[in-house]
């Protein structure tokens, strides 16, 4: 079915034909828009040179295999004239390389802001005159009282509650998934 060697042939069974070229079955999805997608994959930015090798290695792979026509490699091609294959074609300016690095840089610290845990006030809050927020009486007796209560040392009863707690919250975590 595919030949002796494994990849030898395939294109014969996938495309129905003898080879690859206009009737191929690759061709008639992607010949018509194939030089405007790997125009968009290779923009003249610098999102485009990294792309640009591993783009330049495709289209020759098509060309060896003729899978479009000549016309339409030419057009390829013609995609990469002028640009250098390769890290650093020399026209990124210091500036560029510096405004990407603080953009990264600000893009790590939101997203490490986002992971810190804050604290949640008590209460609901609300501004005085000189803008600070204050916090209702009622909800610091009532932190008061709560602090109290749970002050107090353990007891045995309470250290077997918590390791109770404690097995049953591993168990939870552990056992089900």
């Amino acid at each position: 079915m595919f030949g002796k060697f494994p990849g030898s042939n395939r294109h014969k069974v996938i495309s129905g034909n003898k080879g690859y070229g206009k009737s191929s079955s690759w061709y008639s999805v992607f010949g018509h828009v194939v030089v405007g997608l790997v125009d968009s994959v290779i923009p003249r930015t610098t999102e485009g040179d990294a792309n640009l090798g591993i783009s330049k290695k495709i289209v020759s792979s098509w060309k060896k295999k003729n899978i479009f026509d000549k016309n339409t490699n030419d057009k390829l091609y013609k995609l990469f004239n002028g640009r250098i294959v390769g890290i650093g074609s020399g026209d990124v300016k210091k500036g560029e390389i510096m405004k990407k690095i603080e953009e990264d840089r600000e893009i790590h610290k939101k997203i490490k802001e986002s992971l810190w845990i804050r604290p949640k006030r008590l209460g609901k809050s609300s501004k005085d005159s000189e803008g600070e927020d204050e916090i209702d009486k009622a909800d610091i007796e009532e932190f008061e009282d709560n602090w109290k209560r749970c002050t107090h040392p353990l007891d045995v009863l309470d250290w077997t509650q918590l390791r109770k707690e404690q097995l049953k919250s591993y168990y939870d975590r552990w056992m089900i998934n």
